[in-house]
């Protein structure tokens, strides 16, 4: 398969994989390694798009370039991240929470 219906597959794979929003997504190609460019909106997405372009055949390699921009929708406080970090701490019986939050 030559380079440029390698990127055609690629991108139909983006595009087809419903855990990745390819709009923002660029696909290069020379000898066989792909080149993801552009921006997603979690590090899952930027997970799953490397994972979808290793699954088309042909691909001898990738350089993840993508670029994660979480929405402001989604950005948390650094208050509430403390918050959910404690929280799973508090969950997890293996977690010293003396040694993790002494003033607790």
């Amino acid at each position: 398969m030559n380079d440029s219906d390698l990127q055609v597959s690629v991108a139909a794979e983006l595009d087809w994989d419903l855990n990745i929003d390819g709009d923002d997504i660029a696909v290069f190609v020379a000898s066989g390694v792909v080149t993801l460019g552009g921006t997603v909106t979690s590090s899952a997405q930027k997970n799953q798009a490397q994972t979808a372009a290793r699954r088309v055949d042909g691909v001898t390699g990738i350089r993840n370039q993508l670029l994660v921009r979480i929405p402001d929708s989604s950005r948390r406080t650094d208050t509430g991240l403390r918050a959910d970090v404690l929280q799973a701490f508090r969950l997890d019986t293996l977690v010293p929470m003396q040694r993790v939050c002494p003033d607790r």
